[in-house]
């Protein structure tokens, strides 16, 4: 029941089993080489100080800070044009984000796709992802959902085939973090289709690594989803071995001149982080304890060369890095590393009712069961619920928030008749799911 808790709270989603996809992969030989080359890394401290040291001083800096204040303290320019207006939501849209306000960060997206020059396609599909990106920070996947379809739509998208892989992507992403992997298997589909046209195109040799990339990404997130942790790890090596090819275009100063999101050194580094965390939740599905805890470190350290530790991206690494810990009988800092992550979802800025928060208190309160601490973890299983009781879409997505280690929690924390209606539900769920003889039910 642990094990299936973690992996659970790793993806976002209850492990569902969906269709088959069947995908052209290297030869085994290949990707038993790959494998080999994944497990071979060095052992991690025996601690985590480093790690604390690190999230301590992980503050932005003050210069920055204050600089995207002053941004969003600005007025608009008098007598701007839609150009001027544009690029001023822009920046604020982006000032937001550098200090974790997602609403911010959303209404002002909003107004910048209000000016962009439906003309200039980069303006356009910047914008787009602005707003999509905030309702990801904010854990609404329904509202990024809507707003990659949207985008999809579009006259800009139907001419651009790298878009269309972008935002199939994201498709794969949300989908599979609201548990929907038929949508997601759907999206898979057309990321292949997408990506045997833009293999043919004048623009590979420029846009290759980075569609190759977001391919892998895609298709590791979905087998991760659908209980296939190997080929999901064998995706996100590739996907990786693409975006090291971004970094080090950036590093030789190739995107210097341009002003665009993609090439930015936030994007670039950001998407190598993404999918070191994605590698280390394939790990930890197979019970790689070390390897697993080796990746997230090194994703945990490069979110935090791009940004502060108040952002659901580095919430998300720090609980991955937990449960690695935990299973390995470190419970103690297992916890100490689940308060941070929770602290930085906190300290984000998403709303109490968002995925993100959700998962994050279930998580640090899995820790405190593990280390005893029962009264505080019934304080975060109600949060959770109350939470979700005010979202109408979270409510119908948790119809039932019963979870056996709140039953621990309550049990021994004097609250015995909760715990009892909460066991009773989950065991005629199983009992009716599983049968009599199944172990769950047992």
């Amino acid at each position: 029941m642990r094990h299936a808790l973690y992996l659970r709270l790793l993806i976002c989603l209850p492990l569902l089993i969906g269709g088959q996809v069947v995908l052209a992969n290297p030869s085994p030989t290949v990707d038993q080489e790959v494998l080999a080359s994944i497990d071979k890394v060095p052992p991690p401290p025996k601690t985590i100080n480093d790690l604390v040291k690190l999230l301590d001083a992980a503050k932005p800096d003050q210069a920055d800070i204050q600089k995207s204040k002053d941004i969003l303290q600005a007025a608009p320019p008098a007598n701007a044009t839609n150009q001027q207006l544009y690029v001023f939501y822009r920046d604020r849209a982006r000032a937001s984000e550098q200090l974790g306000l997602t609403k911010s960060m959303l209404d002002n997206c909003q107004k910048e796709q209000e000016y962009v020059d439906p003309g200039n396609r980069d303006q356009f599909f910047d914008a787009q992802m602005s707003c999509i990106q905030a309702e990801f920070f904010d854990g609404n996947m329904q509202g990024a959902i809507s707003r990659v379809n949207r985008a999809l739509s579009s006259v800009q998208a139907r001419q651009s085939n790298g878009w269309q892989l972008t935002f199939q992507l994201l498709l794969v992403n949300a989908n599979r973090q609201i548990g929907d992997l038929e949508a997601a298997e759907i999206a898979i589909r057309e990321v292949d289709s997408i990506m045997t046209v833009l293999k043919r195109s004048n623009a590979w040799s420029e846009w290759g690594s980075n569609w190759t990339y977001q391919s892998e990404r895609a298709r590791g997130e979905y087998y991760l989803a659908a209980g296939k942790p190997v080929a999901a790890e064998l995706s996100f090596v590739r996907g990786l071995s693409a975006i090291d090819k971004r970094v080090e275009a950036f590093e030789a100063g190739l995107y210097k001149d341009s002003t665009r999101r993609v090439h930015s050194r936030q994007a670039v580094y950001f998407n190598k982080a993404i999918i070191l965390n994605r590698l280390a939740n394939s790990l930890f599905a197979q019970r790689k304890l070390t390897e697993a805890e080796y990746y997230y470190r090194l994703a945990l350290k490069t979110f935090l060369m791009v940004g502060s530790r108040n952002s659901v991206a580095v919430a998300g690494v720090l609980n991955g890095l937990s449960h690695a810990v935990a299973e390995q009988g470190r419970i103690e800092e297992s916890l100490l590393l689940s308060k941070y992550a929770l602290n930085s979802s906190i300290e984000s800025g998403v709303s109490e009712s968002s995925t993100n928060m959700i998962y994050g208190r279930r998580s640090h309160a899995a820790a405190l069961v593990n280390n005893e601490k029962f009264g505080e973890a019934a304080q975060q299983f109600n949060l959770i619920r109350a939470a979700v009781a005010k979202d109408d879409f979270m409510k119908e997505r948790f119809k039932r928030l019963n979870d056996l280690d709140e039953v621990v929690a309550l049990i021994f924390s004097k609250q015995a008749s909760q715990a009892e209606e909460i066991a009773k539900d989950m065991y005629e769920i199983n009992l009716k799911l599983n049968g009599a003889k199944h172990p769950s039910t047992a």
